[in-house]
């Protein structure tokens, strides 16, 4: 391969990069916005501790995966199957969708609800 070919190449594999960045990104919008407003996240139940109102959700970043935790407080709404539920309802391994905010102190669950696999909600 000559220096010019691999110059093109690397230029065509760089910009396969940076639009892969872009597209992935999260909208300006959500990038730019302050600590109040909402978010959405849809993971799985890793785990749940009741007594200390936290919930570790798994979710997909790019080609990797994460672990998120999140506070739930008395105010935050739990819905399983579409009805009112409590954090304990939750079980591991759940497809949950998750309303929460960033505050100073970490991520702040305000609704978490239960998606079956493959239904409207879940998918992307």
């Amino acid at each position: 391969m000559t220096s010019r070919s691999s110059i093109a190449v690397s230029g065509v594999v760089m910009v396969g990069l940076l639009a892969g960045v872009w597209w992935s990104a999260p909208g300006f919008e959500a990038a730019t916005s302050g600590t109040d407003a909402a978010t959405k996240m849809c993971g799985t139940v890793a785990a749940l501790n009741r007594t200390a109102g936290e919930l570790r959700v798994i979710t997909g970043v790019g080609h990797s995966l994460r672990v998120v935790v999140f506070r739930v407080g008395r105010e935050c709404r739990v819905r399983v199957a579409g009805v009112e539920a409590a954090l304990g309802d939750l079980a591991r391994g759940q497809i949950v969708v998750v309303d929460y905010r960033k505050t100073p102190s970490g991520n702040t669950a305000e609704t978490i609800e239960t998606v079956r696999p493959g239904s409207e909600r879940g998918q992307r």
